[in-house]
């Protein structure tokens, strides 16, 4: 979903209602889906084509810097989880993966890009993507702040760190001489 498109173009919104008609076929189909079938075409990097892999390839997408994406597959996995065989709801496959897999699964799913600070925007970006995940684990009860934290692997708590002492305490002009020797001149929306 392109993050960058003009809402008057309507791409944004074509993308959402084509999705949520996928969305529509997959619950349908989901008992053919469940099982291998050597026909289906299996996507680039998944290592099976059923719907458990397709739920996977979901949550990493759930840690992309693009919002729009991030959240449909938010919505996606809570929708699409349930359907998989064995799993009751979004909680149950949370679950589940937390006892097959350990946090470290969903620190790397949810967590998406690496630590940059190639550009701000992008790091702030890239700040903000974890955080929208974890507020949607968190708030949607699908595992415990505690469960998902307790061997500290993450460097979330760093980069909020960083973004609370080096930038938000900070005007643009006061951050940016702490990185660069030359004076920028920056427009009122970078300013903003």
């Amino acid at each position: 979903m392109s993050e960058n498109d003009d809402k008057m173009y309507g791409t944004q919104e074509q993308y959402r209602l084509g999705l949520d008609h996928v969305e529509r076929i997959i619950r349908f189909k989901s008992d053919l889906l469940n099982q291998l079938d050597e026909k289906r075409v299996k996507p680039p990097g998944w290592s099976e084509s059923i719907l458990e892999v397709a739920v996977r390839w979901l949550m990493r997408q759930c840690g992309r810097v693009e919002t729009e994406c991030r959240h449909k597959s938010m919505e996606l996995s809570y929708k699409l989880a349930p359907c998989i065989k064995g799993v009751k709801d979004i909680r149950d496959y949370f679950n589940i993966k937390l006892k097959n897999e350990s946090e470290m699964y969903f620190l790397a799913q949810l967590t998406g890009d690496k630590f940059q600070f190639n550009l701000l925007i992008t790091w702030l970006k890239l700040l903000n993507d974890p955080l929208d995940c974890y507020t949607w684990v968190f708030a949607e009860k699908l595992i415990s702040p505690q469960s998902l934290f307790s061997s500290q692997k993450t460097c979330v708590w760093t980069s909020l760190e960083t973004f609370i002492n080096k930038i938000a305490l900070n005007s643009l002009n006061e951050f940016v001489s702490k990185f660069y020797s030359e004076s920028l001149v920056f427009t009122p929306n970078e300013i903003d």
